[in-house]
Order: C-alpha cells, then sequence, then structure tokens
C-alpha cells in the first residue's frame, strides 16, 4: 500500500502525507511495510512526475496474506480524492473529530480498506475505490466481509473505469442503495 508504512525502529504507523520531504525527513532502512505478515523494507517513491508514495524494493513484492492488490496511480489518486471530499464534507457538517485514514487493515475482514472513515463513537465506514474489472459477486463477497466485522461498506466506482459494469451498478444501486461514481481526470502530475 503506497501511503502507509510503519517505522522499523518505533513500530508507528505513518502517512507519507504527514512530511513535506519525505525523501529526506526518513530513514533509509527505517520504512518498513505495515502488514504483520509482511514487515518487508519500504522506500520513498517520488520524481518530478510521481508524487510521493512508498513502495516495496524491487525484487522483493508484498508478502501479506490479507486481500490487497497493486495500485494504479490513478487508483492512489481515487484515494486521495474520496478521503479529501471526505474530510470536507464531514468538515461542513460540524464533524470535527471524525478520524480519515488510508489503507487501514481490518484483520477480522482478511482486507485492507482503501479509505477508512471512524466516527467518535466507534462506528467505522470502508470506502473501496474500485477501477479494475471486478464482479457484482465479488463486490459483494468484500461487502460481506466487512459487514461481517462490524464495518459499513462504501464503494466508489470509476466512471467508465473497468469496474463501470451494468452488472455493477445494478447491485449496488440495489443492495446499498446508492451508487458513487469517481470521475478521475489524469494529468501529467499524477500521484
Amino acid at each position: 500500500m503506497p501511503f502507509v508504512a510503519k517505522l522499523k525502529s518505533t513500530g508507528q504507523r505513518i502517512s507519507i502525507d504527514d512530511y513535506e520531504r519525505p525523501r529526506e525527513q526518513l530513514a533509509s532502512g527505517d520504512i518498513i511495510c505495515q502488514f504483520p505478515d509482511c514487515g518487508s523494507d519500504l522506500f520513498v517513491k517520488s520524481g518530478l512526475i510521481i508524487k510521493p508514495h512508498f513502495a516495496h524494493k524491487p525484487n522483493s513484492p508484498c508478502r501479506t496474506s490479507l486481500e490487497a492488490h497493486p495500485e494504479s496511480a490513478e487508483h492512489r489518486l481515487g484515494k486521495r480524492m474520496v478521503a479529501q471530499w471526505l474530510a470536507e464534507n464531514f468538515k461542513s457538517k460540524g464533524y470535527e473529530r471524525v478520524r480519515i485514514e488510508y489503507e487501514v487493515v481490518v484483520p477480522e475482514a482478511g482486507r485492507v480498506a482503501d479509505v477508512m472513515v471512524t466516527f467518535p463513537g466507534g462506528m467505522r465506514e470502508a470506502h473501496e475505490i474500485q477501477l479494475a474489472r471486478i464482479s457484482h459477486h465479488d463486490i459483494e463477497r468484500r461487502t460481506l466481509s466487512y459487514l461481517n466485522a462490524g464495518i459499513s461498506a462504501i464503494w466508489w466506482i470509476g466512471e467508465s473505469s473497468d469496474s463501470d459494469q451494468p452488472s455493477n451498478r445494478e447491485w449496488l444501486l440495489r443492495e446499498t442503495g446508492e451508487l458513487l461514481l469517481l470521475k478521475i481526470v489524469v494529468s501529467d502530475n499524477i500521484p
């Protein structure tokens, strides 16, 4: 997962967004994968075109057993867009103590939430950004894994992406009552 890692020295969970110059501020060799069954070394990947994020070292893929998948730059941008939109909307409605985090491990669901919203009373919503091809059966399976862990699942389907299929739209409307479409406009400076 590209925005969150752990410090090997302290075990602290960190977000790349907490650092103005992460390449300079984070010690090489102290950044590891946050997943307990992985723990591989990570590095800060950034450049003129790519916004900073964490990456596994070459020839060292993530070894987690959690259901997590490699992410495209568009997917990372989608997570940022959703998290920002949620933060702005909750703040405008007076919800000051809502916590919004990237890539939260949910072991009881066997998943990693793209964006997790935690309300002051403890209620949680997993916001999943889906751009890659997926069947409505897989959306249902993933939704149920969150529900069984006591977490609501909110799906954001990339408009005109491989996941934007009539069967997925129908399932989401029928089973959740909502269809959230995310329009991602790719620019030269994609994260």
